[in-house]
């Protein structure tokens, strides 16, 4: 069956399945390489079953919304049914702040980011109330991405020490943040009321000074033997002296340097001493030592032989050394990181693999390993206590990045492979990925792996376009490349030489690149043009197309000659347009049964014909299509030119949707299993959804979707051209270049399996002049002169040869008889 997953454009699926494969054309370009057919649950049976269920990778905010699927058969399919998903996206944790309004409110914001749909956010303190109304409630414009929020609420410190904000979205994690509020009134009270103290007590002591001297004695005696205790806090209490400072000048600390030595016997019997003190590491190794009083028993701490009672001390833990300690021998090694040297090509939405890997082959299970990008501390991957670190982490490589082997023999961790593992690469992946790995002793400064990120683009589209007699205009577009990619021309001779025109990109950093060309070529030179676009260590893409507008070869040209008129009275054929003109050549065409494949049915006087089931009513006879469903007209042509038309739609069935119709050669061999102009074939074909085509070499694609109710056909036999139109629509499809040699008739197949029947439409006749008195010059072109004695001479072969390129272009050809002439 045909299984076809969409979102608003039928014809541009995210995903179809279609002749037992998944197709890369149509699809929608955002889901190239996320799509594919999966189980609904282990138990269904997957396609065998009918589960025809879509996953998708790596889901964004663009898929939210209708997923349609389609489902059909040769003989029966279904509307489709839609299933709406919802992306959700949880922000980030809240973040909450507390700023003091007066002595008993203080303001409380709270804001989160990266949310998708719109959050909600709550409110509650740390008695549960869950109902605080929030003031200055603000999202951000969902329309531009990830919806952010913020809020705010007045309280009163006394109400609650602390307060939550929870942000969330349905069927989502939440995220929530408290905070606790620094400021209370009770801190302003007290100070208000110390302050009041001291006014009333100066006051007090001031009357006292004036009532009496003695007493202000006594009292100026008692104030300084309270001051005493304040002398010998000075820390507390003297305004004269200031506060201990943070140092930030490295220099100036580094003025207090003192040698810190390790004392072995406070080490925790795991962890090993060595380096005269100066080093510390665990160890899986049988302790060597007892414990002591001084001994940390619990914990894997080690403490310095020195203390401190005052003054001022720096230390610092020095930058690891380049020497390791391995326990297998109790030696020191170094080890380095290594990096392939070349870069690594991936393709967009692809995994790769970014070889890294130590030297000796060392285990890093213990290590530290980061692989960061532009800021080291905010890396794609940390490894850190033998698991991964969820944080700091790029937020750009979340979910997508783990370790893994270079190659299935090398050890892993265990073998010191540190290679990264990148899924779904996108184009923002392209450049330098960093490989640093440290120990507790010693660390690689890092070495660096550069990755391409390869798109390999939509197949080139050509066009051609007159421009005159002899030059045709051919363009080349293409679409959906990384890096910029090379367009080279080329032709049927194999020459690569030709040098392009207008070759135009558009901006990389605009996204995947589109690349257009175009050249001017003359016809005559080459059967087909070739453009093909690639990138380096990518897939080529190539398009060829004929050139369909041609010089025909004069009949006294050899084979050797260029396509060029020796002649310059001679026009070339012209392609008519002109609908009421092109009927003026109408003839009659009759099915020849006796050709007829044995599965098509002859019916309506040789007017219907139809693919049927039933057992064949005939014999085959020597004239017999035994191979390819076809059948042709009885009469054939050798000049001149002739029109009929095509009935392709009935009222039951609607518009067919295979069929071909075109030209054989009286020569064309009847059981030829391939249809080419080479064979004597001439044929413009409707194959269903591979859509209209001509059989020429390359195969040309006219148009996908488009249906046809009545073809028409024009045939310019002197002219070596044959055309097909439109006719609802009255405008010209496709016209071919060939060189006719020998009768050549009309050929129809009402397609293989389509039951509905193809029709020759019936047309009325005009009677031509029979008068040789008539100049023929005057007459109407499209009405010629039959010829007498030509006709008493050669009754099995009547044609009327036209006298100037003009003529041939209006000339009606005359069908061949056995018996009689017929003319219209």
């Amino acid at each position: 069956m045909e299984v076809r997953w969409y979102r608003k454009d039928f014809q541009t699926p995210a995903l179809l399945y279609r002749e037992k494969q998944l197709q890369g054309d149509p699809q929608d370009p955002q889901y190239k390489g996320r799509v594919s057919l999966d189980q609904r649950n282990p138990q269904s049976g997957g396609l065998k079953a009918g589960d025809v269920s879509l996953k998708l990778e790596n889901v964004t905010l663009a898929d939210e919304g209708e997923f349609v699927c389609y489902v059909r058969s040769d003989v029966h399919y279904d509307a489709g049914r839609s299933i709406h998903l919802y992306v959700t996206v949880i922000g980030s944790i809240p973040v909450l702040s507390a700023h003091q309004v007066d002595d008993v409110t203080v303001n409380v914001s709270c804001s989160s980011s990266g949310w998708h749909p719109q959050p909600s956010i709550i409110w509650s303190n740390s008695q549960g109330t869950s109902s605080i109304t929030p003031g200055g409630l603000k999202y951000s414009d969902p329309d531009q991405g990830l919806v952010s929020v913020s809020s705010w609420i007045l309280t009163s410190p006394s109400d609650s020490g602390r307060f939550s904000c929870s942000v969330s979205v349905p069927e989502g994690e939440k995220r929530e943040s408290w905070v606790a509020v620094l400021t209370a009134s009770s801190k302003s009270t007290k100070s208000s009321n110390q302050s009041g103290q001291w006014k009333a007590a100066f006051i007090a002591i001031l009357c006292l000074v004036l009532a009496a001297s003695v007493i202000a004695a006594l009292l100026f005696i008692k104030k300084r033997r309270d001051k005493k205790p304040s002398e010998e806090n000075p820390k507390e209490h003297d305004p004269s002296k200031k506060r201990p400072t943070i140092i930030t000048d490295m220099d100036q600390l580094k003025k207090g340097e003192v040698d810190v030595i390790l004392d072995e016997d406070t080490a925790h019997l795991s962890l090993k001493i060595g380096g005269n003190g100066k080093i510390v590491r665990d160890s899986l190794e049988p302790t060597e030592r007892q414990p002591t009083e001084k001994t940390f028993t619990s914990l894997p701490f080690v403490q310095g032989k020195e203390g401190f009672t005052s003054g001022c001390a720096y230390w610092e833990r020095a930058q690891p050394s380049s020497m390791r300690y391995r326990n297998n021998n109790n030696r020191f090694e170094t080890f380095s990181v290594v990096v392939p040297q070349r870069p690594i090509s991936a393709r967009l939405g692809s995994r790769v693999t970014l070889p890294c890997w130590l030297s000796p082959d060392i285990s890093a299970e213990a290590m530290e390993v980061r692989w960061y990008r532009k800021d080291f501390q905010t890396p794609a991957l940390l490894y850190r206590e033998k698991q991964l670190q969820g944080d700091p982490q790029d937020p750009q490589y979340k979910g997508r990045v783990s370790l893994d082997q270079r190659n299935p023999q090398s050890g892993g961790l265990k073998a010191g492979d540190v290679s990264l593992k990148l899924e779904n690469v996108t184009l923002e992946d392209e450049g330098e990925f960093v490989c640093y790995v440290s120990s507790d002793l010693h660390y690689d400064p890092g070495r660096s792996v550069h990755l391409n990120v390869i798109e390999v683009g939509s197949i080139p589209v050509l066009s051609a376009l007159q421009v005159d007699d002899v030059t045709v205009n051919v363009s080349c577009s293409s679409s959906g490349w990384n890096p910029q990619p090379s367009l080279v021309w080329s032709d049927s001779q194999g020459t690569s030489s030709i040098t392009p025109s207008g070759l135009k990109y558009s901006d990389p950093d605009q996204g995947l690149v589109s690349v257009s060309s175009w050249i001017l070529t003359s016809p005559s030179d080459s059967d087909w043009i070739s453009c093909s676009v690639s990138v380096p260590e990518g897939e080529k893409r190539e398009g060829r197309v004929a050139a369909l507008t041609a010089l025909p070869k004069s009949t006294d040209q050899s084979e050797t000659e260029p396509l060029l008129p020796t002649d310059p009275s001679k026009k070339r054929p012209t392609i008519i347009t002109d609908m009421d003109q092109l009927k003026k050549g109408e003839v009659d065409v009759i099915l020849d049964e006796d050709t007829a494949h044995l599965n098509l049915k002859i019916r309506g006087n040789g007017k219907i014909v139809r693919d049927s089931p039933d057992p064949p009513e005939r014999q085959p006879t020597e004239k017999t299509f035994t191979s390819l469903p076809f059948v042709q007209g009885k009469e054939g042509f050798t000049s001149g030119c002739a029109y009929w038309e095509v009935g392709l739609a009935n009222p039951s069935t609607g518009l067919k949707n295979v069929w071909s119709v075109g030209l054989v050669s009286e020569s064309a061999t009847r059981d030829c299993g391939a249809l080419s102009t080479d064979n004597g074939f001439w044929v413009l074909t409707l194959d269903g959804d591979n859509g209209l085509y001509v059989n020429i070499k390359p195969e040309i694609s006219i148009c996908k979707h488009l249906r046809i109710q009545t073809l028409g056909v024009y045939l310019d036999y002197d002219g070596n051209m044959i055309s097909f139109y439109n006719v609802e629509e009255k405008s010209h499809l496709i016209t071919l270049f060939t060189k006719f040699s020998g009768k050549v008739y009309p050929l129809f197949s009402p397609g293989k399996g389509d039951r509905a029947p193809l029709r020759i439409l019936s047309i009325p006749c005009e009677t031509p002049a029979t008068s040789q008195g008539v100049d023929q010059s005057s007459n109407n072109h499209h009405q010629p002169q039959p010829n007498t004695e030509q006709s008493q001479t050669q009754p099995d072969a009547v044609s009327y040869p036209p006298t100037t390129t003009d003529q041939a272009l209006s000339h009606t050809p005359q069908p061949e008889t056995s018996n009689d002439t017929h003319h219209s």
